[in-house]
């Protein structure tokens, strides 16, 4: 997908993190939700492995990678901090990279919101809470039309209740 560029026109609404250098005359971006992505783990996973107490250790772990290619991914957080991550499971599904977590088949890379279920289920921990990638924003696209779109709107404001809770 090229930058600024939604993945398919004639969806009705698209959800992904802002698209930078977005400029169209045919869609509306209404922002969602702030997130900022950390590392978390299951505590079967944590149980069968040395405590992780500095971020370099993660480069000796199976990270649970979002994406289409298996190689590995330069993260960037915060205070300047770049982490070369790798692993056996990439996937562009962000709810197959949960279950694999769940799992104890590695180390997630998500914002909190992804897996609030999950936190407050104990199937999740944090891994280095402090170790955080930059805020992010979620957005809606959808297309700019000549009438109100009800159920777009409805949908929309049913994912900021939901989320925003």
């Amino acid at each position: 997908m090229a930058p600024g560029q939604l993945p398919d026109p004639h969806l009705d609404v698209v959800i992904t993190r802002e698209l930078a250098d977005f400029n169209s005359a045919s869609f509306i971006a209404t922002k969602l939700f702030d997130f900022q992505p950390r590392f978390f783990a299951s505590p079967a996973y944590l149980a069968q492995h040395p405590p992780i107490v500095e971020p370099e250790q993660l480069l000796h772990h199976n990270c649970l990678l979002f994406g289409s290619t298996s190689l590995p991914q330069e993260h960037e957080f915060e205070h300047g901090r770049r982490l070369r991550l790798s692993g056996n499971f990439v996937s562009p599904n962000p709810e197959a990279l949960v279950n694999a977590a769940v799992a104890g088949l590695g180390i997630i890379l998500v914002g909190d919101v992804t897996v609030r279920k999950e936190l407050d289920q104990g199937l999740l921990v944090p891994v280095l809470p402090e170790v955080r990638q930059p805020t992010s924003a979620a957005y809606a696209y959808y297309p700019k039309l000549d009438y109100h779109h009800t159920k777009t709107r409805l949908f929309i404001d049913f994912l900021k209740q939901k989320v925003g809770r």
